[in-house]
């Protein structure tokens, strides 16, 4: 699918915060992603528990 995608400085556009903060939103709310102590951003793709309590309890505060 992406093979033909055209990838290059006139086909890349910025994405709007709002916009951003949907997609964002969306992914965390359908456990694609989710976020640490520091806001930083975990994908992962399945709803796991396991490795959501490894995640919590490895991250430093």
């Amino acid at each position: 699918m992406w093979s033909n995608f055209p990838l290059n400085a006139h086909t890349i556009k910025q994405v709007q915060y709002p916009t951003l903060l949907t997609i964002l939103n969306h992914l965390e709310k359908s456990n694609k992603i989710m976020y640490d102590k520091k806001d930083s951003i975990l994908g992962i793709f399945e709803d796991n528990p396991k490795l959501k309590k490894l995640h919590r309890e490895s991250t430093l505060r």
